[in-house]
């Protein structure tokens, strides 16, 4: 077998070279591809708790004010509150905004009476975000005790 000459040790060098770089490039593409996922999971994970965290926070207030939204409209100054409906906007940190500049809403709805199985009262609260995608929902209920009179 003939020995190799210069010219062709070079060219089989610079094969191995492009051939180490495209497999570094491809390796490159998929753990970048891995960061990036990962990112996204991170930011809708915090999404997630900060959506679950507001809504037991507004549950828990209304709740303890014995079912009236009224509690909402003390801790949420700016929210646009009805006997039936109330829209909390919210900014980027969770905190209220504007209208104009919120990057969340907490929507608060009161339940039928009539569709309750219990003597109460009941609301859904419903966090979305920009797009208008529901990111967490939950109903928070009030029971209304019932006075047993004893005669003796």
């Amino acid at each position: 077998m003939k020995p190799l000459r210069k010219h062709q040790m070079a060219n089989a060098f610079l094969l191995e070279i492009l051939l180490d770089i495209l497999l570094f490039a491809i390796l490159l593409i998929v753990i970048l591809n891995l960061f990036i996922k990962a990112h996204r999971l991170t930011n809708q994970t915090e999404q997630l708790h900060q959506a679950v965290s507001i809504c037991a926070d507004i549950a828990d207030m209304y709740q303890s004010s014995d079912g009236q939204m009224d509690a909402i409209k003390e801790h949420y100054p700016n929210c646009n509150l009805s006997d039936a409906q109330g829209i909390i906007y919210l900014s980027d940190d969770f905190t209220e905004a504007s209208r104009d500049e919120h990057k969340y809403k907490v929507v608060v709805s009161q339940v039928d009476a009539s569709a309750l199985a219990f003597s109460g009262s009941a609301i859904e609260i419903e966090c979305f975000d920009a797009d208008n995608h529901s990111i967490y929902k939950l109903r928070a209920c009030h029971y209304n005790a019932k006075e047993v009179a004893y005669v003796f």
